[in-house]
């Protein structure tokens, strides 16, 4: 009984030691410069968080050797989970990020999910973006939207974080609840009537509630794979033609193998994205380039999982029109639309003219012209120049446009600003 009171106070000791010097590292940072106010708000709900942990930690002598222990499990769970936070929260304050975004991306979220968020942009030095939806449990109202370091400061890539915002509506707007049941019905019937189905309940002999296993297992990653595809639609609805563009250019040609059945493969993703875009039926008529998107590869699942992918891909296809349908009219509904093809076409123009665009646009609307100009850039031939003197011209002219797009971004917080003072 000795030995487990001095191994728990120990512990404790421990564990105290490392949330202390958490709370001081919190500080430290606290005392640095943000250029949004909501860097400070996530540090303060953090250190609140960990000051509460800090206070449970203060145990009587004599308590129960599995509350030590557990109470050190969430420690270690709480400190994992903000070191990363923490380091996303620090790298903001970088003056590599584009901090023009922040007021018009703030701006769309809220026109999307409501009023009560909080916006976080950061680079990451993993080359995925956008990696912290609206679903930590730390920071509920707080999205971080993080971009590649490399790219930390190309504007032309925000339309990604259509995509993130995307999880924090699925959440907001209750989807996984809305879709279970006819998610269910689609991986049964896959499973009832097809070869697919078949074999992979032959794999070994199963009872009835084996199978009602597999239904559900199916059915999981379904509700997962639509999610995503619902985060890609309305990505595409509020930047158009620049998700594309900005899908492709991080992700393109795709993948071509399959393990993580939770994600429709790239090139599903992409097919769905461009029928959406499609002028026919109830697609939302964007204009892009097919040469950008006809080269995708085709994904091959691994064979242990062959069977099951087909199940599942073949019951997110049977939900997409209807997870599209209802986000684009929840969407339009909120007095949103996709971007304006005559206002991009605008916008192109000044940019060719070497001009910030000087009136209220929508985000979606300069990154869609930013990217039509930038392809533009891409097939330009600077004649009279040898190999180096091109390359350096090209990126002269890179930096002029992301520049000419950031500047056009403070032209529409201007105006939004003005308005609210008129």
């Amino acid at each position: 009984m000795e030995d487990d009171r001095a191994a728990s106070q120990l512990r404790l000791s421990s564990a105290r030691r490392r949330i202390d010097a958490f709370i001081e590292q919190i500080d430290i940072l606290s005392a640095s410069s943000f250029p949004h106010d909501d860097g400070e708000a996530a540090l303060a709900a953090i250190r609140h968080d960990c000051v509460k942990l800090r206070k449970d930690l203060n145990l009587p002598a004599g308590i129960r050797k599995d509350v030590v222990d557990q109470l050190c499990l969430a420690l270690l769970d709480k400190v994992d989970d903000y070191t990363s936070i923490l380091g996303f929260i620090l790298r903001s304050t970088n003056v590599r990020n584009p901090f023009e975004l922040h007021y018009i991306v703030k701006d769309l979220i809220r026109r999307v999910i409501g009023d009560d968020v909080s916006l976080l942009i950061s680079s990451e030095w993993s080359y995925t973006p956008f990696t912290y939806p609206m679903s930590i449990d730390q920071l509920p109202t707080s999205i971080l939207i993080g971009t590649p370091a490399p790219e930390a400061g190309n504007p032309l890539l925000i339309p990604l974080a259509g995509h993130e915002v995307g999880h924090s509506a699925w959440r907001t707007f209750g989807c996984a609840p809305h879709y279970a049941a006819d998610v269910s019905a689609a991986v049964t019937r896959q499973i009832d009537t097809t070869r697919a189905g078949k074999d992979l309940l032959a794999t070994s002999p199963l009872g009835p509630l084996d199978s009602e296993r597999v239904i559900d297992r199916c059915a999981g990653h379904v509700m997962r794979q639509i999610e995503e595809v619902f985060c890609d639609l309305l990505g595409l609805f509020l930047f158009g033609h620049a998700f594309i563009a900005s899908f492709d250019y991080l992700l393109g040609p795709g993948a071509g193998r399959r393990y993580d059945l939770d994600y429709p493969s790239d090139q599903q993703r992409m097919a769905i994205l461009l029928d959406a875009a499609s002028p026919s039926g109830d697609g939302l008529a964007i204009a892009y380039d097919p040469a950008m998107t006809d080269r995708w590869t085709s994904a091959v699942a691994s064979p242990e999982v062959k069977n099951e992918a087909e199940i599942i891909d073949a019951a997110t296809a049977e939900m997409v029109p209807r997870v599209r349908d209802e986000l684009f009219a929840r969407l339009r509904a909120k007095a949103l639309e996709p971007p304006r093809q005559a206002v991009i076409k605008n916008v192109l123009a000044s940019f060719e003219r070497g001009e910030p665009h000087s009136d209220r646009v929508e985000l979606g609307e300069i990154v869609s012209a930013g990217w039509l100009r930038l392809r533009a850039l891409d097939t330009t031939v600077f004649f009279g120049k040898d190999d180096r003197a091109r390359e350096s011209e090209r990126t002269k002219s890179y930096k002029v446009l992301a520049d000419l797009v950031l500047k056009t971004i403070e032209v529409a917080e201007y105006h939004d600003r003005i308005a609210g003072h008129a």
